[in-house]
């Protein structure tokens, strides 16, 4: 009867009648077709095992220390990007220049600033009160014998300090010492670390020293200027599990696996170097010359209650180094002098006690795994969600611009987050879901 019918429509639908015939044993289960649905418990369970999966990636990646340049170099972004606060005016530098070195004063010099001048530059600068003065110049050798009263002054000052350096096996440098005029407690090292790529970061506040070395101090320059300041407002410092505690600022430590340093020497008591400047580390203050102080230029407004900070700055000293702000500068600019760095630590540490400045300092390294793991999820979700591949591209553009977005933000309140593993986690889940979902369909 089937095919009766079907002989009925070869009319209009030729050769219907020769159509097969489905039979099915009635003793046989029939088959079945399964249809594959992309439920959402599946979906959710894709994007899990490729979050966590590509968190493991990213994150061991990171740990041997392959994405520590590229790292840095967005710190250097963060850095430059901030907005201008404007120079410190608790601080005054004075400048040894090229120009300095022909004043009369500067006759008989054994380095950069000899005795004569030395000591009418301190009664100077004396007279009009300063909270501190700093000479970030080495004086490895006694004052001279004609020069008692300068002698004097520098045994007896209590706001007068001086460098010294401390020896270096592992670089290669050797030990500088001290003024002989110079108490210890009135010393502090002027070593800093350099990343390898050259560039100043971090600083460091104390580090254990041999007692028998020629530089003895434990206490870093900049932070013996900052302490001693602090000290007339009634702070002193407090060793707190491993950290400097300054009143109920805690100075957190920089220690191995922290921030972007994944194979960076954290020997030492460090901290992240968080620069005032914006344009320029070298405009964190006025900078007046010698000459400027010697002939009465300078205002006694200028030095009153005033941290005051002596170094050269000639094109020809080696006491300088690159900056965050290097690249982006003029090359005349480029080097930033050791007393302009000291500045800076100085004007970080008495802003954060005084004026509550955010520190600069990383995320705990859970916090990092689980932010890094967030925009992993992102990635997965805005995949499995998305079916264009352009709109899927344009998503994760507009992802990595709130990458950066909120990186910068919370850069500027004193958190550094993991940029460039955030977007590579992003951009790695959703090429990794992209080939299995190809793969698979």
């Amino acid at each position: 009867k089937a095919r009766e019918k079907l002989q009925g429509l070869e009319a209009e639908y030729p050769g219907a009648s020769w159509l097969p015939i489905i039979c099915e044993h009635p003793a046989v289960k029939p088959m079945q077709w399964k249809l594959r649905v992309n439920s959402p418990f599946n979906c959710f369970k894709k994007l899990v095992f490729t979050s966590l999966l590509m968190t493991s990636v990213v994150v061991g990646v990171r740990q041997l220390g392959f994405l520590q340049k590229w790292e840095l170099q967005r710190y250097d972004l963060l850095m430059r990007s901030r907005p201008d606060e404007g120079p410190s005016e608790r601080l005054l530098v004075v400048g040894i220049k090229e120009t300095d070195f022909q004043l009369p004063e500067q006759q008989n010099r054994k380095g950069s600033l000899s005795d004569s001048a030395l000591h009418k530059l301190l009664q100077k600068l004396e007279r009009h009160q300063p909270r501190v003065i700093g000479l970030d110049i080495f004086r490895d050798f006694p004052v001279d014998s004609e020069q008692q009263q300068l002698k004097f002054l520098l045994l007896k000052s209590d706001r007068f300090f001086a460098i010294c350096h401390v020896g270096e096996p592992k670089v290669g440098s050797e030990s500088i010492a001290p003024p002989p005029e110079i108490p210890e407690e009135r010393l502090g090292f002027s070593n800093v670390i350099l990343d390898r790529d050259g560039i100043l970061r971090r600083y460091i506040l104390s580090m254990d020293v041999r007692s028998s070395a020629a530089c003895s101090t434990s206490w870093s320059f900049g932070f013996q200027l900052a302490l001693h300041y602090l000290k007339d407002e009634g702070i002193t410092p407090e060793f707190n599990q491993g950290n400097w505690q300054l009143g109920n600022i805690v100075l957190p430590r920089l220690r191995e696996l922290n921030g972007g340093y994944q194979t960076a020497d954290t020997w030492g008591n460090q901290i992240l170097l968080n620069y005032r400047s914006y344009r320029s580390p070298n405009q964190i203050t006025d900078i007046v010359s010698l000459e400027d102080v010697l002939t009465d230029k300078v205002t006694p407004e200028q030095i009153k209650d005033k941290i005051i900070i002596i170094g050269v700055m000639t094109s020809t000293s080696s006491d300088h180094f690159r900056t965050p702000y290097s690249d982006k500068l003029p090359a005349s600019e480029q080097f930033t002098p050791g007393a302009i760095v000291h500045a800076q630590i100085v004007s970080q540490l008495v802003n954060t006690v005084l004026n509550k400045r955010p520190l600069l300092s990383a995320i705990p390294l859970w916090g990092e795994i689980l932010w890094i793991g967030c925009w992993g999820c992102v990635g997965g979700i805005l995949t499995l969600r998305i079916r264009s591949l352009n709109l899927l591209v344009g998503a994760n553009l507009i992802a990595i611009i709130i990458i950066y977005g909120a990186c910068f933000f919370l850069f500027v309140k004193g958190f550094w987050l993991p940029l460039i593993p955030s977007k590579l986690h992003l951009l790695s889940t959703t090429g990794y879901l992209i080939v299995i979902y190809k793969y698979n369909h």
